[in-house]
Order: structure tokens, then sequence, then C-alpha cells
């Protein structure tokens, strides 16, 4: 499994946005959630390569809308909710 995401941070403008709260990365995030994110669509999807087609539009919607995470909350979860929902 591969995501690219921090490849298309110029595409979606804003590479500053990579910076969240407490000073944690957006690439961070990408690694802490990857492995949890991916089962989850797994379970859900039962097709790995739509799993992963899900996980990459996650990170992609997730790092646009990075300013409405309010930071009162895992980011995990704010990518989870993100994830079930595309």
């Amino acid at each position: 499994m591969r995501v690219d995401v921090m490849e298309h941070a110029d595409n979606i403008g804003g590479s500053r946005r990579a910076h969240l709260l407490a000073g944690e990365p957006f690439d961070i995030w990408v690694r802490r959630s990857r492995d949890t994110l991916y089962a989850t669509l797994l379970r859900i999807l039962r097709d790995e390569s739509e799993a992963e087609d899900i996980l990459q539009d996650t990170y992609l919607r997730a790092y646009s809308r990075i300013r409405s995470f309010r930071g009162d909350g895992d980011p995990v979860g704010w990518l989870r909710r993100i994830a079930v929902r595309l």
C-alpha cells in the first residue's frame, strides 16, 4: 500500500497547512493512521484496490480541509470520519 499525499501538496495549495496543531506535520498523521484506516476501509469495502483508493482520497480531502480540524479530538478519529463518509 502506498500513500503519496505529500507529493500533491502544491496542487492542493497552502503547503504551510501541513504543519498542524502541536507542531505535528501532516505526514506524521498519515503514518500514525495509515494501517488503522486501511484495515477499517478493507473491512467495509472488502476490496484492496478500492480501500487504497479511498484511503488516498481521505488524505487528500483531509489535507485540503485541514483548517476544519478543530483540534479538540484525535486526528486519527477525524481522518476515520472522513474515510467512512467517502
